[in-house]
Order: structure tokens, then sequence, then C-alpha cells
């Protein structure tokens, strides 16, 4: 007669240690839930501002300016939608933080340096589609409050010759005056050793050498 072999009742923990009542973990080959086109376009744009922000501040201070001088706003331009041919194409503002008016000259060349330095930070995009702005911080502490009179304009105006066209014309011999730079009447009383001039054989009639004796 065989003998019956003892059962235990076994508690939820030890089912739970052993793995039973679980849930099945994912499958591997299961793909995450790709993620909304506005989750995407947030994602590109929060890359596209990094590269700007980047390429600004090694710029300020490759060149020697305050590192918040100036600081970069990004946004995609008007006309680009994502995944299109213009998913490169950024409308960047650039903004003046704090006031240096010797920089104001420069900005033109410091603003194509910057679109420069975008492209060594991110050499993969067509940085020629950007379009770039200025934009002056209320706190900014720019001094000039007001424009002058109108009439200062043409007052303070440089003269500056264009690309096309001459400098004025200069004298090759302006040197300063001597004492021998008279006028002609007050040489007029110098004795000549000169004679007066006598009119020679081209101011004359040519001779009839026709009738010279044969």
């Amino acid at each position: 007669m065989a003998k019956a072999v003892p059962t235990f009742p076994a508690s939820a923990s030890m089912l739970n240690k052993l793995g039973f009542g679980r849930a099945a973990p994912a499958a591997k080959e299961e793909a995450a839930a790709p993620s909304s086109p506005a989750q995407q376009e947030r994602q590109l744009l929060s890359k596209h501002r990094e590269m700007v922000r980047v390429a600004v501040k090694g710029t300020l201070k490759e060149h020697g300016l305050g590192a918040t001088w100036v600081g970069s706003q990004v946004r995609f331009s008007a006309e680009e939608t994502l995944g299109n041919a213009m998913a490169d194409a950024l409308a960047i503002v650039l903004i003046v933080q704090e006031w240096h008016e010797e920089m104001l000259r420069y900005m033109p060349a410091l603003q194509k340096k910057i679109i420069e330095s975008q492209g060594r930070v991110e050499p993969g995009i067509n940085h020629t589609r950007h379009t770039v702005t200025w934009e002056f911080a209320p706190d900014c502490g720019c001094t000039v409050l007001d424009l002058p009179a109108p009439a200062s304009w043409s007052a303070k105006a440089a003269v500056r010759a264009g690309p096309g066209s001459r400098a004025p014309a200069r004298r090759e011999f302006d040197l300063p005056p001597s004492p021998l730079d008279h006028i002609g009447d007050e040489r007029d009383d110098i004795p000549s050793t000169f004679a007066a001039t006598q009119p020679g054989f081209l101011n004359s009639t040519p001779p009839d050498f026709s009738k010279s004796t044969q």
C-alpha cells in the first residue's frame, strides 16, 4: 500500500517568491509607443535651442565679450512644418541683455560669427536658412531714452565714399608756401638778362627760292 505524500498549503508570499501571480513581463520585441508629432517637435526645438546657446556663448567668449551681454531665443520659422524640407529653418532672436555702446557697431559682425559657430557645433544642419533678428531687453541698461532733434542727423552724418565712388582728387604737390612763391606783378620789376625774342624764320613768310640766281 503506497504511502500518502503529505502536502502543505502554500502561502501567498511563497507563491510570489516563486513568480506565481505576477503580471507577465512585456515581450522584448514589443516596441515602445512612438512619440507624437508634438513631442518630436519639442525635442527637436530643444536641441536647436541648445545648439544656438552654445554657439552664442562660445562666440562671446572667443572674442572677449561678456558671457551675459547677449542672450538668445529660438523658434521654428513660420513657414516650417516638422518633417518637410525646411525642418532646419530657425527664427533666431539675439537679445542684447547688457548695454555696451561700443558693441553696437559690431553687431552685424557678431551675428556672422555666431552663425559660423553654429556650423561648427552642428555641421549637419543647413544654417543658411536661419533668420536672425535683434532685440533689446527692457532692463539692458541703455541710457539713451529719446531721439535727438531731426536737424542733428545731418550735422553728425559723416561723408563716406561708397563702394563705386572715388575719393576727392588730391594735389600731387601740396607743399607749404615758400619765399619764392610770388605773384607775377611782384616779379615784373626783376631785370632780365635775356635779349628780346626776335621773329624767326618760322614766323615770317618763307622766301621764294624760284627767283634765285641760276
